[in-house]
């Protein structure tokens, strides 16, 4: 035990307080039908395990890049591969999984995300880069094509509204959950076995390899729990959705809001400030002799994270209980 240990134990049980707390007193919800609670659990399952394939990854990608002797400029041009690629494809990402379909989307979430896992293992710059671009690509998709499945679904099996925002908060509550775990399993696969190179060199297995090698195994059972289970769906094709009439329609929307101006903004701004943390918390830890252990951070971190999840998002799972709180205070 050192340090980071106790720092996780300390922040997990109050974490643990502060959630059985913000439990207590929950208005119960409405009464679902068994149909309804299989559909839910099924969803939930794989979007569980599709955010986990995600959260594995990362606390070792800038670690993994400097281990394989990259400078600061060349990781942060990799970075910058990943997220332009997230920008540019996220615009038509929503309009694309509309016409070709959810479930097909959600497939090529999987496949281009174990192709992004497979690239770390070359120390190869382009290799690299072509996987940030593939895994910005499959963010993407990961935070579009899952909801809109889903609430297709949802509504084409006549299921009620309260039951919709059920399903949501328990996304968001268990997603915060499998982000603090893929942290600490990370760095249990990451210490099992040293970065070590095959072949003539360029190709390493173990080390900061092993957690994307459990992202790309949590995506195979993701990949094969939605093939033959998820029914397909698509967007209203009546409306004649494509990405060369949606952008101009978006834009005309925007110049005629400033309000849209504005949530741009702000969601600009802190995303910004986030992907800056995202960058600089590797680095900032590894000046000293010893190897951090970026699983255990990276897990603190989603733990406390997930403390203001519970007390500040509008669409926690604990949200009855929250209002009711704020109701009695006022």
């Amino acid at each position: 035990m050192d340090m980071f240990h106790y720092g996780l134990l300390a922040a997990t049980l109050v974490t643990l307080a502060l959630t059985i707390r913000a439990r207590q007193g929950a208005q119960s919800r409405t009464p679902t039908s068994l149909d309804f609670q299989r559909f839910q659990r099924g969803f939930l399952a794989v979007y569980y395990i599709a955010m986990t394939a995600d959260w594995l990854q990362g606390p070792y990608v800038y670690a993994l890049y400097s281990s394989y002797g990259f400078s600061k400029h060349d990781i942060a041009v990799l970075f910058i591969g990943g997220f332009g690629a997230s920008m540019v494809f996220g615009t038509f990402a929503g309009v694309l999984s509309d016409r070709l379909g959810r479930k097909r989307s959600c497939i090529a979430y999987c496949a281009l995300y174990i192709v992004s896992c497979a690239t770390k293992h070359g120390k190869d710059y382009n290799t690299l880069m072509l996987g940030r671009v593939t895994g910005g690509v499959a963010t993407s998709l990961l935070f579009s094509a899952f909801d809109s499945w889903m609430v297709c679904e949802h509504n084409a099996r006549g299921y009620d509204a309260t039951s919709l925002g059920d399903t949501f908060s328990k996304m968001y509550f268990g997603n915060s959950l499998c982000a603090i775990v893929a942290g600490i399993v990370a760095q249990w696969a990451a210490d099992r076995k040293p970065l070590t190179p095959t072949g003539t060199g360029i190709w390493h297995v173990g080390g900061y390899c092993t957690p994307f090698d459990l992202s790309a195994l949590c995506l195979i059972v993701a990949l094969f729990l939605i093939s033959p289970s998820w029914n397909e769906n698509y967007g209203d094709m009546q409306e004649g959705a494509s990405p060369s009439t949606s952008a101009p329609r978006g834009l005309r929307a925007q110049l005629m809001s400033p309000r849209i101006w504005l949530c741009g903004a702000v969601v600009s701004f802190f995303e910004g400030s986030m992907y800056i943390f995202v960058f600089n918390w590797t680095p900032t830890f590894s000046g000293g002799n010893e190897t951090p252990p970026y699983g255990l951070i990276f897990a603190s971190f989603m733990v406390r994270s997930y403390v203001a999840y519970i007390h500040h998002a509008p669409h926690t799972y604990f949200q009855h209980s929250l209002q009711k709180r704020s109701t009695n205070m006022i």
